[in-house]
């Protein structure tokens, strides 16, 4: 199962649908377990880099991480826990879309066989590109 998670919903530069702001835009990073899928995004403001998305996402979940001899990323420590990529995403609300494209830098291009047709749960009625 795909889950997508708004590391930004608690900030206030891209909260719920409600919010004021038509469009947020930011990175991404697919990251994947034996049983699940996750895209984990976060807004500009709130995560400058991939890293700081993977360490957020294990801490909020308890899950042990280390960073790699460069110091430009973390990894799961548990084998179970996999960061399959990244890139930068932007969803626009007015127009109902959302476009996932990109590479990162410390983590390569993310996964994009399939993805589509596994957001459209979460963005029902979205128009989804994935480059």
């Amino acid at each position: 199962m795909t889950h997508f998670i708004d590391l930004s919903r608690e900030s206030q530069e891209c909260a719920a649908d409600d919010a004021p702001l038509a469009s947020c835009e930011g990175k991404f990073v697919q990251i994947r377990n034996d049983a699940d899928e996750y895209l984990v995004f976060a807004s500009k403001g709130l995560c400058k880099y991939h890293s700081h998305i993977v360490e957020t996402f294990a801490s909020l979940r308890n899950i042990d991480v280390r960073e790699n001899s460069k110091g430009d990323a973390v990894y799961f420590v548990d084998p179970m826990w996999e960061v399959v990529g990244g890139g930068k995403m932007k969803i626009d609300r007015d127009n109902r879309s959302v476009e996932l494209a990109g590479s990162s830098q410390a983590y390569g291009p993310f996964d994009t066989v399939g993805l589509k047709s596994r957001l459209t749960p979460s963005f029902d009625g979205y128009t989804i590109n994935v480059a």
